[in-house]
This record gives structure tokens, C-alpha cells and sequence, in this order.
């Protein structure tokens, strides 16, 4: 099936393949958009995708947010109390690991998009995250690759050095780079399942979506109770060791359930249509703006006129579409992008800074605070609870 996946991505032949499929499916009904089964043949409604497989995929995102959220969670505490790191140093290690784990979904979209496909990019990066979890699990479960216990008696700790340390990173960035292949490319991969072009399959659509999100949230729910209590109460070893061993049935379920799904072949990444928008708005910054909009460049234009391809409404921010789709430039897909690519470009930009700044902060201490907190309420404390709940249930 890898080598089909990788055979052909020029859409417009894939189009003509399937036209051809279509009449050899011994009349029944076959997918609209292109996608295709495990052996490569253009996919059938009634065997394939849909609800069929919307189980498979929930049953392996459960066990995958549990794995890696259960994991991170506790991280700060665990470098703190067992590898004997100065928070400070800790926290920075906490960060830099989840800025990696922002990052890496880039590298997992691009290689989902252009050469591999969604499945083989989940299966793939999983077992990467998998290595990363047993070598975190050993790191904890192992004397050899921690450093001594430190007592609040000592004035001096030996903290994780040599080795160790090399063995924590080593772990930790295995399931960075494992999990940048999983969060980009799950979502979109159970989208893949149900026919856009289908009314009757489209409309379950966000149902679909509904029902993973409410997956993650109790797997998330899960992690951050049941996974740091145990890693607080028995330990690091069983609270990285239970995780990994979810994240590897996780891979399996996903897995038994490959003759279930639909494909969508690789057809190029979306990164590089944004850097070629951008390179074009760059090499045509000084130009002046067409005054007539229907003088662009549109993708998918026939000879009578009609587009195939799905117009956007035009907008004045960030004015460099009209420039960067100027029908009058030669056919240079770094000089002149169709009239859609920059609209798809600028709407995420909008959101793109607002809130990234912040997402990480409430990881890194938020345990590690708690830790720090008295949970006792004494007497005196329980007339301000009680003045509370009106006032909450007014609000």
C-alpha cells in the first residue's frame, strides 16, 4: 500500500484513475472524493469509512491522550523530586519540551501531506513515541540512570548528569517528535472517513467531531487524576511504565482496523503553497494592485469559463492577493499563486499570534504548586465558602 501512496500524487490523474475504478466496482456504490481502501482501489461506501471506522479511531485517540498527557503532566515534579533538578532548570526543560511538542506537528503534517499519508504518518510517529516512552520509563525505573535520593537533611544534591541526563532527553524528545506526527494528522485522518461529497455522510460530520473532542477531554481527565496519582503514590516507574503500554495498544487498535478506513493519497504539503504565497508577495511587494479582481488567476478554470475549484470572498487585510494572483505574470507557482492561495493563507495568520505566547505556562508549575499548597480548610475558612455560592450562583 506504501508504494501505491507514493506512486501518484498529480490529482488530475487521479481523478482519471478512479473514473476508470468506478466501473469495475461491480456496481456499488464508491466514494466521491477519490479516496481509496487498504489495496489501493477506489473505496466503498458500504465496507468502508463512516461509522465503521469512527470507533476504531476514538478507542486509539482515548488511549493515546491518556498515554501522553499522563505522561507530561508531572514532568516539573518528577525532574525536581527524582532526578534532583533545580526547578528553575526544570521548568526550562518542561518548556522546551512542549515548545517542541508545538513544533513537531509541522514536520508531521508536511510528511503526512507530501509522501507518506495520514496512516502511515499516525503509525510511524507512534512508534517513535513509543520508543520515547520506554526510554522515559527506564530512566525512572532504572538506579543506574538516576541519581541518588536527596533528603532535606543534605545540604548538597547530586542532580542528573552524563548518562542520565542524555537518556532523559533522548526520551523526551522521542515523544516530542512522536507525538508531531500523531496531533496534526488524527482529526483530520477520521474527517478522511466521510464522503464531503455525500450529503447523507457529510452531515454526520460534525457529529464525528463532537464525539473526539469529548474522547480527548476524558482522556485528558483521566491523565492529570488517575496517572499523577499514581506516579505521586507509587511511583514514576508504573506512572511512565502504564502510559507506554496504552500508547502501544493504541498503535494496535489503529492498526487492526486498516481494512476499515478510507485513504486520501498524498498530494502535496500545504506548507509549501504558503511559502510560495509568501516568496511571491515578497518578489512583487512594490507592484501596484489590479483594479479588477476578475482579472486573476484562478486554479481549475475550464474552457467555458466555470471553476472546479471552491471561490473565497476577497478581503482587504493584508492586501497582496490581487497582487500575488495577477493573471498578466508568467506561470510561476513562486511568482503567481491562484486567487485562493493567499485568502487561505492570511485567515489563519489572523489568530496565529493571539494566545500561543501563554498556552505553555499553566503546564510547567501547575502541579508542582499544588504540591506546595495546604489543602486544609479550617474553621475559619468555611464562612467565606459558604458567602461564596450566592454570589456564584447569581453570576
Amino acid at each position: 500500500m506504501q508504494e501505491f501512496l507514493l506512486s501518484n500524487k498529480d490529482p488530475q490523474q487521479d481523478q482519471a484513475r478512479n473514473l476508470i475504478m468506478d466501473s469495475e466496482q461491480n456496481g456499488q456504490t464508491v466514494v466521491g472524493d477519490g479516496s481509496v481502501d487498504r489495496r489501493g482501489r477506489i473505496a466503498i461506501k458500504a465496507k468502508t469509512g463512516g461509522w465503521r471506522a469512527a470507533p476504531l479511531i476514538f478507542s486509539t485517540e482515548i488511549c493515546e491522550r491518556m498515554a501522553s498527557l499522563g505522561l507530561q503532566r508531572n514532568l516539573v515534579t518528577y525532574f525536581v523530586n527524582k532526578m534532583n533538578i533545580l526547578k528553575p532548570a526544570a521548568a526550562n526543560m518542561v518548556s522546551n519540551f512542549i515548545g517542541a511538542l508545538y513544533l513537531t506537528p509541522f514536520l508531521g503534517g508536511f510528511m503526512a501531506d507530501a509522501y507518506l499519508g495520514r496512516f502511515w504518518a499516525i503509525f510511524v510517529f507512534a512508534t517513535i513515541q513509543v520508543f520515547g516512552m520506554v526510554v522515559l520509563t527506564l530512566s525512572a525505573a532504572l538506579s543506574s540512570l538516576r541519581p541518588p535520593s536527596c533528603t532535606s537533611s543534605e545540604t548538597t544534591c547530586i542532580s542528573a548528569h552524563g548518562v542520565q541526563l542524555a537518556v532523559l532527553y533522548v526520551g523526551l524528545y522521542l515523544i516530542a517528535l512522536g507525538n508531531g506526527g500523531i496531533k496534526p494528522n488524527v482529526s483530520s485522518f477520521g474527517a478522511d472517513q466521510f464522503d464531503e461529497h455525500d450529503s447523507k455522510e457529510w452531515k454526520y460530520m460534525p457529529s464525528f467531531f463532537n464525539w473526539f473532542y469529548f474522547i480527548i477531554s476524558i482522556g485528558s481527565l483521566i491523565s492529570v487524576t488517575v496517572f499523577v496519582y499514581i506516579q505521586d503514590n507509587v511511583g514514576f516507574a508504573w506512572g511512565f511504565g502504564i502510559p507506554a503500554a496504552l500508547m502501544a495498544i493504541a498503535i494496535v487498535i489503529f492498526v487492526v482496523g486498516s481494512f476499515l478506513y478510507r485513504y486520501k493519497l498524498p498530494s502535496g504539503s500545504p506548507l509549501t503553497r504558503i511559502m510560495q504565497v509568501i516568496v511571491a508577495a515578497v518578489r512583487k511587494r512594490n507592484l501596484p494592485l489590479p483594479s479588477n479582481n476578475n482579472t486573476l488567476f484562478e486554479e481549475g478554470v475550464n474552457r467555458d469559463g466555470n471553476t472546479t475549484v471552491k471561490k473565497l470572498p476577497h478581503s482587504s487585510q493584508f492586501m497582496v492577493d490581487g497582487l500575488i494572483s495577477a493573471a498578466e505574470f508568467p506561470v510561476d507557482v513562486w511568482l503567481r499563486s491562484s486567487a485562493p492561495r493567499p485568502l487561505t493563507v492570511k485567515g489563519p495568520s489572523r489568530s496565529l499570534v493571539g494566545g500561543q505566547c501563554i498556552l505553555a505556562l499553566h503546564q510547567l508549575y501547575f502541579l508542582e504548586r499544588n504540591h506546595c499548597c495546604s489543602r486544609q480548610i479550617d474553621d475559619r475558612s468555611a464562612g467565606v465558602i459558604i458567602q461564596q455560592q450566592p454570589l456564584n450562583h447569581c453570576q
